[in-house]
């Protein structure tokens, strides 16, 4: 993300160590990860599309590259992060978990990323996030966008997919 200005975190979620966290886990499992010749990967709430584009340059970029993140900067960004790493085929379009994609892609997706918003808060709080705190705003347990993208992921994932998910002791 070196071509990113100071400036982008205003609206963008900066990777920070949970981004490294799962980035981690990403490289370590490349062994498992190969096994799909051309898999479909899907980051939801990609950001600033550090993890999406590191997954295609750890697949040497074998496959089509996806973000969804309900934040339009977070969207444009991700796709300059793309484009900057020569990962394609690519693309982030503004989307709210599942909920912008063709029913054409269910049961397609072989590895989705999520890094959500896992941060216990109030409900207000969560209810009224709005810029950065989207990024990070959980609700009760931090559990608000977690059981949502939960209850879609089995009409998603393909029958040898898998997910890569972040959470926290306090999420339960």
């Amino acid at each position: 993300v070196s071509h990113l200005g100071v400036d982008t975190y205003q609206d963008v979620y900066e990777p920070s160590e949970d981004t490294f966290l799962l980035e981690s886990a990403l490289e370590h499992d490349l062994p498992f990860l190969s096994q799909y010749s051309s898999p479909i990967c899907i980051e939801i709430g990609p950001g600033t599309g550090y993890l999406i584009a590191k997954l295609g340059l750890l697949l040497e970029k074998k496959g089509f590259f996806l973000g969804l993140d309900r934040n339009p900067i977070a969207a444009r960004t991700t796709n300059q992060t793309l484009t900057y790493n020569k990962v394609t085929p690519s693309d982030c379009i503004v989307g709210d978990l599942f909920h912008n994609l063709s029913s054409a892609w269910q049961n397609q997706i072989d590895i989705i990323v999520f890094n959500p918003p896992y941060v216990p808060t109030e409900k207000d709080e969560f209810v009224n996030a709005k810029g950065l705190a989207l990024a990070w705003a959980g609700g009760l347990d931090g559990r608000e966008v977690i059981d949502s993208f939960l209850a879609d992921l089995d009409r998603w994932l393909s029958p040898s997919g898998c997910c890569y998910l972040l959470l926290l002791k306090e999420n339960k």
